[in-house]
């Protein structure tokens, strides 16, 4: 029997409490992306005792946890206002609130008592190969929380959400592929978009942010395998913008780098009813300046840092 492996499905639910399967996953729950395969990881404990021999002895597995990586297109639900469920549990598991309608912004608690990470953990559900006659490989993980976010992209083409989950290794299976209702909305292209940086419209070639999540496994010896879960503990956000250099008059981005300018960053995609996507950054500071040629026109590579204003603010992204 073979099985083919580009034949995958992934499905994204948060939970009601940490480490709990959430249920049911129905048809809008399963998400189109990239996906870096689920990789169980087993502490491995050497048990190479000095004895009466060289050989080694059998090691023994300690902590067990999976990793899986999901990289989707960064678009609207299509309809105004209305969140895109499978990334909005996705985003509220890398420490976000979903505030009102569809928009999200930073915290720094758990969502309520039944979560030790901030915003809510996730369970995810992955399918993998099909063949004539046979089932799909399923893989359950419980308790998953985003501990690697990133956004990135360039001019003329689509912007991408890049997700890596760690969380606790469940129950497999084989099983039929699931019934799936995907968003088909086009993602918007990094195009006819307006963009300023520190008060200055620049021209924007490409972009990447990353979250800087920090996280920790929760070990605990009253759980399976010795751990309890996974959690957020820290996030220092930081990034990249490759931009057209301004004149000294216009912009003088070196000195806002030495005199430590904190300033807003935003962007928004062209308005169209359920997938404008408004990004806004309240203090970007360059920490790094570097001349870049791109095709013999001179650019400015700027690295960011995004500091809070007054907590839990350093970021807001918004659907409409």
């Amino acid at each position: 029997m073979s099985y083919l492996a580009n034949v995958e499905v992934v499905g994204i639910l948060e939970e009601s409490t940490q480490g709990t399967l959430a249920t049911p996953f129905v048809v809008g729950s399963y998400i189109m992306a990239e996906i870096s395969k689920p990789k169980p990881v087993a502490e491995t404990i050497k048990r190479d005792y000095h004895r009466a021999s060289l050989d080694q002895m059998a090691s023994r597995a300690g902590g067990v946890s999976v990793e899986i990586g999901i990289k989707v297109e960064a678009k609207g639900s299509g309809t105004t206002t209305v969140p895109w469920l499978p990334f909005k549990h996705m985003l509220v598991s890398a420490g976000h609130i979903n505030t009102s309608l569809a928009i999200y912004d930073p915290t720094s608690v758990p969502a309520s008592a039944n979560f030790y990470t901030i915003g809510k953990s996730v369970s995810i559900e992955y399918y993998v190969g099909s063949g004539v006659a046979s089932s799909a490989f399923k893989q359950i993980i419980t308790g998953a929380v985003c501990t690697s976010l990133k956004l990135s992209g360039e001019a003329g083409k689509p912007m991408f959400w890049d997700f890596t989950f760690k969380g606790i290794l469940g129950a497999r299976t084989q099983a039929s592929l699931p019934a799936c209702t995907y968003n088909l909305v086009q993602p918007p292209l990094l195009e006819s978009s307006s963009f300023s940086f520190q008060g200055y419209s620049a021209i924007l070639k490409k972009f990447s942010i990353d979250w800087g999540l920090e996280s920790t496994m929760r070990e605990d010896s009253a759980s399976l395998n010795g751990v309890k879960g996974f959690m957020v503990t820290g996030r220092k956000p930081k990034g990249q913008i490759t931009i057209e250099l301004p004149p000294l008059a216009t912009k003088d981005f070196i000195t806002n780098m030495t005199t430590n300018v904190e300033d807003a960053m935003t962007f928004v995609t062209p308005t169209v009813s359920g997938n404008t996507l408004a990004f806004s950054f309240l203090k970007a500071q360059v920490t790094g300046f570097q001349y870049s040629d791109q095709n013999g026109l001179l650019t400015a590579d700027l690295d960011l840092q995004f500091n809070q204003s007054t907590g839990d603010d350093w970021f807001k992204h918004t659907q409409t």
